[in-house]
């Protein structure tokens, strides 16, 4: 024995007090042959009880306790954690505070409790389970019962509680979940704060409870309260957040309910109560027992009450129908009504049958029928599917809330859509069809009139054939078409296929997008244009055409006048046709023409007037018959002429017209005026007074100077040379300074 700590005491071979004031109390473990008992980590301990820690205690053969204040009481214990207790052949107290009582029992985490032996897990085999006790603060009581969550409590020969403050309580209980409790042989809970109570019971859903033998809480937040039938049938709620109280219940829907021995609640929001009641469709109820409601939203009431209708409510079966009496007047439009209403009305019907008629098989087949709140069917075949809805008409089709199906195979498929005549359909919301073989299909759409068609959103048709197929588009009048966004077609034929575009009048059309035809037959077609007038026709893009057969074909063109043609580019033509065929034309780009059957085909060239004609680029006629047929030419008058280039021209040959009150000429391109020519004439008379030559009479030759400071005077003579001088009828002086005289 060895005792080294201060105030220790070491009793057994090997026994060993290392600690201040620890005791060691026994020796070393052995067998019959001498061999150690005791393994630490596969090693054999060899050594007798050890106390190292303060105050620790070690009684007991191998027994060793290594923590703070530790004691350690048994063959084998061991208690390492600081003031933990270890009671019993081989118990183990490792975590601090924690306490180990029974053989190989374990507590590990810290504060933990393992009270307990092991226990065979399949009795015969030789496995057996520990107690063990390893979560923080976690207890275990029973053989083999394991604590391994923090905070978790297991009582009861092989139960376990894993989960964090779980508790399982009975033989083989198992608490998984957080939070978790089973309680009961076999229980179980392992979804999180699920509950299981009694024997084989089970909570495998979040927040589950499983109250009862056998019985199954699957579901989250479901409950399950009962026994078994016949020892195997369980209660069961499957479904989320369902409920099945009693023997062999079965919630399988979410948020179902099953109240009855052997009850089953199948669909979602379903509710049987009653023995082997049974709501097996979505929202459906069964009350009493052996009641059986199998469709949606259906209510069968009484033993034995079967309801397989959709939204219906049975009181009994085929055979076994039950009066439901007491039944109070009716006041609102979906109560029920009693005997009493029903003579009372059926009184009514006989007087107002007789201003009534409906025709139709007969037997059952194509009899109207109604889905809906306020809904109305007349006529055979007809349905009104629909809140409201109404449907008036053989083969009449309602469908949707409010919606309105009047006349023969009339369909309305939209809420709050009207279809009024024969094979009429509306099939958007608030589409309005009226009419034979109408069509409304945009929405917001109207089409009134046989076969008009208003497929574009909000858009209008009105008229036999007529069709709006844009968006927001209006077509009116016998066979007009407004396919363009935002476009309007007014007037029989009228075609308004551009973006907002317009045409208004028979067969105008309105083809380019912004354009504007207004007159019969009139077209515009390029982009942003305006045609008014009959048969008018703006065709390039931003043109105005204005009159009757007006044409505006260039791109910025002006027509206006009774078959005016303006097919330049940014040409002008403002005039009525003479004579109610000869037409005022500006073909030249930039050209304008102004007056009846003026043109200007020049580019930059302007006629105005009367047959006036500017033929010449940049030329201008200004006058009836006034010609400009040069470039940059001016005629200028009535009947003028001007056929050079960059001249002005006030008149035509054999009609020259004076320019009168022109200011003197003051600079050198100056016109000049009579009195200037008259002074200069004055001049021109005194100077000749003092020479005078004459030629021959048939003779046209002049005189001839070819050389600085030359002189020539006399019919015929040549001065060649510089300071030549040629005086004389023939005179030649052909030299530099040379003179001839004579």
């Amino acid at each position: 024995a060895l005792a080294s700590g201060q105030n220790s005491a070491a009793f057994g071979q090997n026994a060993q007090a290392t600690g201040p004031a620890a005791v060691a109390v026994g020796g070393n473990a052995v067998d019959e042959n001498g061999n150690p008992l005791i393994t630490n980590g596969g090693v054999a301990v060899d050594t007798g009880a050890t106390s190292a820690g303060i105050g620790g205690t070690a009684v007991g053969a191998s027994a060793q306790a290594d923590g703070f204040a530790a004691t350690a009481a048994g063959v084998g214990a061991y208690a390492v954690g600081a003031q933990s207790s270890a009671f019993g052949a081989v118990a183990n107290a490792i975590g601090d505070y924690s306490t180990a009582v029974g053989t190989q029992s374990t507590a590990s985490g810290t504060s933990s409790v393992a009270v307990g032996g092991p226990a065979d897990l399949i009795p015969g085999l030789g496995f057996f389970v520990d107690t063990q006790a390893s979560g923080e603060s976690s207890a275990a009581f029973g053989a083999g019962t394991i604590a391994s969550g923090d905070y978790s409590t297991a009582a009861g020969s092989l139960s376990e509680a894993a989960g964090l403050e779980s508790t399982a309580v009975g033989y083989f209980a198992y608490a998984a979940g957080d939070n978790a409790s089973a309680l009961g042989a076999e229980s179980w809970a392992s979804g999180t704060n699920s509950t299981a109570v009694g024997f084989y019971s089970t909570a495998f859903g979040e927040g589950a409870v499983a109250v009862g033998e056998n019985s199954l809480a699957s579901g989250d937040e479901s409950v399950a309260l009962g026994g078994t039938v016949g020892g195997s049938i369980g209660t069961e709620a499957a479904g989320a957040g369902a409920t099945a109280l009693g023997a062999g219940a079965l919630a399988a829907g979410d948020q179902s309910t099953a109240a009855g021995w052997l009850s089953t609640a199948d669909g979602v929001n379903a509710t049987a109560v009653g023995g082997t009641a049974w709501a097996l469709a979505d929202d459906s109820t069964a009350l009493g027992y052996g009641s059986y409601a199998s469709a949606a939203n259906s209510v069968a009431l009484g033993a034995g009450s079967e309801a397989d209708r959709e939204n219906s409510v049975s009181v009994g079966y085929v055979g076994g129908e039950r009066q439901v009496t007491n039944v109070a007047a009716a006041t609102e439009g979906t109560d029920a009504v009693n005997l009493d209403q029903l003579n009372e009305a059926a009184e009514g019907a006989l007087l107002a049958g007789r201003y009534f008629k409906a025709d139709g098989l007969g037997d059952g087949s194509d009899d109207a029928s109604i889905n809906g709140v306020g809904a109305v069917a007349a006529g055979s075949s007809a349905v009104a599917d629909g809140d409201g809805a109404a449907a008036f008409g053989s083969t009449a089709n309602a469908t949707g809330i409010n919606a309105v199906a009047v006349g023969f195979g009339a369909i309305s498929s939209a809420d709050n859509a009207i279809a009024v005549g024969a094979n009429s359909q509306a099939t958007n919301e608030y589409a309005t069809a009226v009419g034979a073989e109408s069509e409304a299909s945009g929405w917001l759409s109207t089409a009134v009139g046989a076969t008009s068609v208003a497929s574009g959103d909000g858009s209008l048709a009105s008229g036999v054939l007529s069709e709006a197929t844009g968006t927001e588009s209006t077509a009116l009048g016998f066979y007009s078409t407004a396919s363009g966004e935002g476009s309007t077609a007014v007037g029989a034929e009228t075609i308004a296929s551009g973006t907002e575009a317009a045409a208004f009048g028979l067969a105008a059309e309105a083809s380019g997008e912004y354009s504007t035809a207004v007159g019969g037959g009139a077209l515009a077609s390029g982009f942003n244009t305006t045609a008014l007038g009959n048969l008018s026709s703006a065709l390039g893009d931003s043109a105005v055409a204005l009159g009757s057969d007006s044409v505006a074909g260039g791109d910025n063109s002006v027509a206006v006048g009774q078959a005016a043609l303006a097919t330049g580019l940014n040409s002008v033509a403002v005039g009525g046709a003479l004579a109610g065929f000869l037409p005022t034309e500006a073909s030249g780009d930039f050209s304008t023409a102004v007056g009846g059957a003026a043109w200007s085909p020049g580019e930059n060239s302007t006629a105005i007037g009367n047959f006036s004609t500017s033929f010449g680029d940049d030329s201008l006629a200004l006058g009836a018959d006034a010609t400009a047929e040069a470039a940059g030419s001016v005629a200028l008058g009535q009947g003028s002429y001007a056929d050079r280039e960059n001249s002005v021209s006030v008149g035509d040959v054999g009609s020259e017209r004076q320019v009168t009150n022109v200011a003197a000429g003051t600079e050198g391109t100056d016109a000049v005026n009579l009195d200037q020519l008259t002074e200069v004439a004055e001049v021109a008379a005194n100077t000749n007074k003092y020479f005078q030559a004459s030629g021959g009479p048939d003779s046209d030759a002049g005189a001839y100077v070819e050389g600085d400071y030359a002189t020539a005077a006399g019919e015929a003579t040549n001065a060649i040379g510089v300071g030549a001088s040629a005086f004389g009828s023939g005179a030649n002086a052909y030299a530099d300074g040379a003179t001839a005289v004579g």
